[in-house]
């Protein structure tokens, strides 16, 4: 499995100016291999590919010193990074979905340098070394483990971040037993409701800084474009929305920490989280309590973990009771997988189901 840890760079002035110019040189080549597939097929009627731009990447290096001053394999991870955007549209054009076609990128719209060939980009445990941006000292607050594939420096307001993708070994998977099984059903109110009748409730980050957001909103609306002042209150903004993104990540870590921590096997409802957003109103809901990020995190947790994670098809969640809903959940994901007596075996998971009181 692959995990990624991200870190601050404790970066100079020095450091800074190399690495916005790094990003603004990627940024240009990306807007030009865009243009050049564009053309190529608005005259020809076929599309580039990422090896005929490595190609052609290779003659522009020979031929442009400023391009040669730059490492191979970051121009081959942006130009892989656009070839990527090309699958993902032409996929969903062929699942009859209606995608925009890939932009254009404006100097606020990249923010990431690639490495996926570590050739060119060196890390010893305490700085990392490039000829694009020099030698910058990373801030290691926590130990990394596995071995590293690729790497990914991003900006945002704060400042500079790597992330390293590493891949570890999985744990074994630990015994199946029934007192420490669960099954979750997910929602809006309550992030997630346990088959033994405990209730998480969800954070809200959004709405809670709902009236922050439409003051600094409104304060970057009576901006004139391209001053000084528009682009401190855009910052400010920013920080606004990086504070709730921040706030809603920091409480998924945390629930599913949590859940890995306690239980042995995990079944949730595999919702459609697309499918569901079918209004305004519920696409605000879903974003804010970030669903798919809860899921995403009990999955990956549990597998580092040797926990059993399973999804279970949502109707089999269809009952008014969200913590009988939760142990249906549990009496599917028992049943798949090839345990005898489901029922009786669930019977012997924690929390029982209490009468309705009238």
């Amino acid at each position: 499995m692959h995990l990624t840890y991200r870190y601050r760079l404790l970066t100079s002035g020095r450091n800074h100016e190399r690495l916005a110019a790094a990003l603004e040189a990627q940024r240009q080549l990306y807007n030009a291999a865009l243009k050049e597939r564009n053309d190529c097929y608005r005259k020809t009627g076929r599309s580039l590919t990422y090896v005929d731009q490595c190609a052609g990447l290779t003659i522009c290096r020979r031929e442009l010193p400023e391009m040669a001053a730059m490492p191979a394999t970051m121009q081959r991870g942006t130009l892989r990074r656009l070839d990527h955007v090309f699958r993902s549209f032409f996929r969903r054009v062929k699942a009859g979905e209606r995608p925009g076609r890939p932009r254009f990128k404006g100097r606020g719209r990249f923010n990431a340098l690639e490495w996926t060939e570590l050739r060119g980009i060196t890390f010893d445990g305490k700085r990392i070394r490039s000829k694009a941006f020099g030698s910058i000292r990373v801030h290691m607050h926590r130990p990394m483990e596995g071995t590293i594939k690729a790497v990914r420096i991003t900006r945002d307001g704060k400042g500079w971040y790597v992330c390293f993708a590493c891949e570890v070994g999985a744990a074994e998977q630990v015994a199946l037993d029934p007192a420490r099984a669960i099954g979750i059903k997910v929602g809006f109110d309550d992030l997630a409701t346990l088959s033994t009748g405990e209730k998480i409730p969800a954070l809200r980050a959004a709405k809670r800084a709902a009236a922050e957001l439409r003051r600094r909103q409104r304060a970057l609306a009576r901006c004139k474009r391209g001053s000084c002042r528009r682009r401190k209150v855009r910052a400010r903004l920013a920080a606004c929305h990086r504070k709730v993104r921040n706030a809603r990540r920091t409480h998924a870590h945390q629930v599913s920490r949590g859940l890995v921590d306690r239980f042995s096997l995990i079944a949730i409802e595999d919702i459609d989280i697309a499918g569901m957003q079918d209004a305004r109103w519920r696409n605000r809901l879903i974003a804010d309590a970030g669903l798919g990020l809860l899921i995403g995190m009990i999955g990956y947790k549990a597998e580092r973990a040797g926990v059993r994670f399973t999804r279970v098809d949502p109707k089999h969640a269809l009952d008014d009771c969200s913590e009988s809903a939760a142990r249906n959940i549990l009496r599917e994901a028992v049943a798949g997988l090839g345990v005898q007596n489901a029922d009786r075996w669930v019977a012997r998971a924690p929390g029982k189901l209490r009468p309705n009181v009238v």
